[in-house]
């Protein structure tokens, strides 16, 4: 955003004298200058309102319409982009289609500077029946989400851009890994990563076709987007977290007597995994996991027990009152809060 005078003055007025005076008065113009946001995400969620969308989409027109006048001059215009991450999880899907396809915000029409684009989930069919059918097997995972059918003039816009193959996937894990310094163990910690992503895809589709009936074909279809990239990305966040937390504390915190590097990235990455994935599973999934997971292991500490040792350690500095025993499915809850 630049000073309230306009540049014009400062072309003509600086113009008119030397080229050796115009430089100087550039730079003070151009220092004076503030950087303006042109990105700008919403993740939309099922509690999102139309007030919060209209208090999100207000400085955002508003700015566009400043970037207009301050740039006329230029002939170009600056773009201010936004994106609508998971569009179809809201209510709001009338109001959403308003502004990804009339282009107007309750009427008004919005900036031509403005460009939205949005993503949205695969539709999975009605939740209450999914949660009907699998009171007739054992859930291997628990949660879920509502995805809405979308408005038939967004969905003549779908584009379905697919999602990693396998390869892909793994190359993605170990450049991230890479991006943070995961020392030696870069290609270890990365394959423990892509197993537990691929561990997941199968237990999806042994679940499906066990509750479902459903051909090898369309369980092992179906049960790939069990997990995702989120879930990769989730890794990545609680890894950096624990490990900026190891050095902190300090290596007196773990159990063993000596603790090197590699022992700390290897239990940061076991904690993660147990976050993401293993807590989601029952008992009988749990289990199978651990032992799935073992076989690309270096060390002989497991998934159960490094989460074990994680939630020991921070119960350890929690007041819990007397009389209320210290569960697994307590020490869950209070860990993962």
């Amino acid at each position: 955003e630049f000073p309230e005078y306009p540049f014009e003055e400062l072309v003509e007025r600086f113009g008119q004298e030397k080229k050796n005076q115009f430089t100087p008065g550039l730079l003070f113009y151009l220092l004076r200058a503030k950087p303006l946001k042109t990105f700008y995400k919403l993740n939309v969620h099922a509690a999102l309102t139309p007030k919060d969308i209209y208090e999100f989409f207000e400085p955002i027109f508003s700015q566009a319409r400043l970037l207009e006048r301050k740039w006329h001059l230029t002939g170009i215009t600056p773009k201010v982009t936004v994106f609508l991450d998971e569009i179809n999880t809201c209510s709001c899907l009338g109001l959403l289609k308003e502004v990804l396809i009339d282009r107007t915000f309750y009427g008004e029409k919005i900036p031509e500077n403005i460009f939205i684009v949005a993503a949205c989930n695969p539709h999975r069919g009605n939740s209450v029946f999914v949660h009907e059918n699998e009171r007739k097997s054992e859930t291997w995972v628990r949660g879920s989400y509502n995805v809405h059918r979308l408005h038939p003039t967004i969905k003549f816009l779908k584009w379905d851009y697919g999602f990693l193959d396998s390869q892909q996937e793994d190359d993605y894990i170990k450049v991230k890994m890479r991006m943070i310094k995961g020392g030696t163990l870069t290609d270890h910690l990365s394959g423990m990563i892509g197993q537990s992503q691929k561990l997941m895809r199968q237990y999806a589709a042994e679940h499906l076709k066990l509750a479902y009936n459903f051909s090898n074909e369309v369980s092992k279809k179906l049960s790939h987007s069990c997990v995702s990239q989120r879930d990769i990305q989730r890794i990545f966040t609680f890894y950096e977290w624990l490990i900026k937390g190891y050095h902190n504390f300090g290596r007196e915190r773990f159990r063993e007597i000596e603790v090197d590097e590699n022992s700390i990235q290897e239990h940061a990455v076991l904690v993660a995994l147990g976050l993401v994935y293993y807590l989601r599973l029952n008992e009988k999934y749990r289990e199978k996991y651990k032992k799935d997971l073992k076989r690309t292991q270096i060390r002989a500490k497991t998934v159960d027990e490094a989460l074990k040792e994680e939630m020991d350690f921070y119960s350890g500095h929690l007041s819990i009152p007397r009389g209320i025993a210290k569960t697994q499915a307590l020490m869950e809850n209070l860990f993962c809060t």
